[in-house]
């Protein structure tokens, strides 16, 4: 699983609340997401969409546009109020999750999108 989101506290947050069977790895930075989602081919990554380097929303564009990533599950996570579902799932997210979110809906999500690809 790839966790790109830039709050380290967070971060740790999410992977307390996913603890079990999953390896991570996690960046702050949109750019090496990308890097990263190319380099392990991740089950499903959760990205936040402010992060260091670029937007959550362009490295999912470019995630999406990546034939070898393009089917793979991502949950778009933000707390701004101006960025909505229909934006992220315009940018191909599989999932939105506003912030805060409760523990159980997320993995919720990720349980249904990695039983979808089963």
């Amino acid at each position: 699983m790839l966790i790109c989101e830039d709050d380290p506290g967070l971060r740790e947050f999410l992977r307390i609340a996913l603890d079990g069977d999953f390896r991570f790895a996690e960046t702050a930075d949109g750019l090496e997401a990308v890097a990263l989602a190319r380099e392990i081919r991740p089950d499903v990554v959760l990205l936040d969409v402010m992060l260091l380097g670029q937007s959550g929303l362009d490295a999912l564009r470019q995630i999406r546009a990546d034939p070898e990533l393009k089917a793979t599950p991502v949950v778009v996570m933000t707390a701004f109020s101006d960025v909505g579902p229909s934006e992220v799932e315009a940018a191909g997210a599989d999932r939105f999750l506003k912030k805060p979110f409760d523990p159980l809906e997320l993995i919720e999500t990720v349980e249904d999108l990695l039983a979808r690809d089963r």
